[in-house]
């Protein structure tokens, strides 16, 4: 009798044994499931950024003259795709600009929307020709020179 009381505890530590071990191999997969959603994520939200960044930088004229709307992004982002949307609302009002960055996912497809505003340039184009300082860059006055640490230490400033 006492062989089989025996027996059966071993089996059944041994099922709730297999049965923890169970749960805790699918959370972990889980986890490794939902880190990769999330990191495919971040990415289409930095590709995003990356993409007002640009436009912000040329202007949205300019840029909806001389870039895409929409298209692939180069490797090693060759699995995102883009859109960007940017609505002219009129002089002096800011453009509407919508960024989406798609991409094929195990669920199905993915995408990471994000609107803004922007502002138009106004005025006249920069010609950076003409650009100059008000008065001419000395740089061995900016320097620091071991004179200078001497005096600062006899002068009890260090």
């Amino acid at each position: 009798m006492r062989r089989g009381v025996i027996l059966l505890d071993v089996l059944v530590a041994a099922l709730i044994l297999a049965i923890g071990l169970a749960v805790i191999m699918s959370l972990a997969s889980q986890s490794l499931i939902g880190q990769g959603v999330s990191e495919r994520r971040i990415t289409a939200s930095w590709l995003a950024d990356g993409l007002l960044g640009m436009m912000i930088a040329e202007g949205p004229h300019r840029y909806s003259l001389r870039q895409p709307a929409e298209g692939q992004f180069d490797a090693p982002f060759e699995d995102y795709n883009f859109e960007l949307n940017i609505r002219n609302r009129g002089d002096w009002v800011p453009y509407e600009v919508t960024a989406t960055v798609s991409w094929m996912d195990r669920g199905g497809a993915m995408k990471v929307v994000v609107q803004t505003l922007a502002a138009p340039r106004q005025g006249e184009e920069d010609d950076w020709s003409h650009w100059k300082p008000d008065e001419p860059l000395d740089r061995e006055a900016r320097t620091w020179d071991e004179e200078d640490d001497e005096a600062l230490d006899a002068g009890g400033g260090g």
